[in-house]
Order: structure tokens, then C-alpha cells, then sequence
């Protein structure tokens, strides 16, 4: 019901949001212990991560119902997100982003602007400025911040292609950084 996940560790919300940002919203045990506690003893990183996917599952369950979990969050030798039922604000702006240009190179540039508001409505700034200092951040934030300029650029131009004067409100993109 597009209700925020409260957290009580920042480790377990970035643990999310790097699942979040996988293409099928899955990784493995291995590939998160080397991401997040490179270097650490096994079991360690093993204690570790159960205790963030029990985080995870509670925090979860805080808005769905433990018996609704599943649904979201599962942990197995993977730890997978349903990204059916999980939204994620940076798939959807890249998802709108990239019709925008599919449109935009056909020429259809009303159904192109269309998808990049749309985008633009849902950038909120850098969605990873919290989490900036980490590795596994750096190679993500400048491609977000570049398809966010490009949206941009791109409205503008249409706007101006089109002599479309719209409302301020539906033209600004956020250049700062968000929550």
C-alpha cells in the first residue's frame, strides 16, 4: 500500500535497497558477504546476515503481517525481494526514463514527454545519498544521476519543440539531493 518500511539498522536497509537494485531483485549469500563485510570470517558474515534477514523480515512484517512476508522478502541460499510486490522508485523512474527515449527516438515526442514527467515525478534527488560513502554505491549513483539529467534535458527540449508551456510544477526535476 506504498507504506515505507521503517528500519531499525542502516545496515538491513541498505542490505534491501542493494537487493532492490539487482535486475531480479536476487543475490546470494556469497556475493553479500563479500559486498557488505569483504574480508570478514564466514561465520561471522553468516551471524550477520541472518540477523539482517530477520530484521528485514520484522520490519516487513511490521507493515503486511508476518504470514505475508514471503511474499515480499524470502531467504534461502539467495535472498530474493518479489519485485512485484516490493515498489522501488528508482526501477520505475528508470523503467519510465527508458520508454521515454524509446518513444522520443520514434519520433513520438507527446508520448516520450509523457513517460519523462512521469519519470520525473518519481526522482526525489539521489535515491542513494544516505548510503553515497559506500562501494557499492559508487558505480550506480552517476548512472541515476545522469538519466536524471537526461529526462531533464529532455523535457525541456520537447517543451520548447512543442511551444508547450506547461505548469512550472511539471517541468522542475529535483537537482539536489532527496531523501
Amino acid at each position: 500500500d506504498r507504506r515505507p518500511i521503517e528500519w531499525v539498522r542502516r545496515r538491513d536497509r541498505q542490505l534491501f535497497k542493494y537487493l532492490a537494485l539487482q535486475p531480479n531483485g536476487t543475490c546470494s549469500r556469497a556475493e553479500l558477504g563479500q559486498v557488505f563485510w569483504p574480508g570478514a570470517e564466514k561465520h561471522l558474515v553468516a551471524q550477520s546476515l541472518r540477523t539482517a534477514c530477520s530484521n528485514i523480515r520484522k520490519a516487513i512484517a511490521q507493515i503486511v503481517g508476518f504470514d505475508q512476508v514471503e511474499s515480499y522478502f524470502r531467504a534461502g541460499d539467495d535472498l530474493a525481494l518479489d519485485l512485484e510486490n516490493v515498489i522501488i522508485d528508482v526501477n520505475g523512474f528508470m523503467a519510465h526514463a527508458n520508454d521515454g527515449d524509446e518513444q522520443y527516438e520514434r519520433g513520438e515526442v507527446r508520448a516520450a514527454h509523457a513517460h519523462y514527467r512521469s519519470a520525473g515525478r518519481l526522482y526525489r534527488g539521489n535515491l542513494l545519498i544516505g548510503d553515497a560513502h559506500e562501494p557499492w554505491v559508487a558505480s550506480l549513483a552517476p548512472i541515476l544521476e545522469r538519466r536524471h539529467l537526461i529526462v531533464a534535458e529532455r523535457l525541456s527540449e520537447i517543451a520548447a519543440d512543442l511551444d508547450y508551456q506547461p505548469a512550472a510544477a511539471e517541468t522542475e526535476l529535483p537537482l539536489a539531493a532527496g531523501h
